[in-house]
């Protein structure tokens, strides 16, 4: 019950369950992905001793994002 709910309340678990529909046309493997999402965040969560953090997919977003250095050229 509760990868329904998150499948559908959850904007993050939303969009990865469409996209697993949307590729294999079986909804009840995009239930299992979304179970074994909540699994491994409850595992992580519950080892590290840690909040959860609803916006935590965001902010590893911005982290990857770095501005683009120019090229420089070892020569010059």
């Amino acid at each position: 019950m509760a990868a329904l709910t998150a499948a559908q309340h959850e904007p993050h678990h939303k969009a990865y369950y469409q996209r697993i529909v949307c590729k294999t046309g079986i909804k009840m493997k995009g239930n299992v992905a979304i179970q074994r999402k909540l699994l491994l965040l409850i595992y992580t969560l519950f080892k590290n001793n840690v909040p959860y953090n609803p916006n935590h997919p965001l902010e590893m977003q911005q982290r990857m994002v770095k501005p683009q250095q120019p090229f420089l050229n070892p020569s010059d």
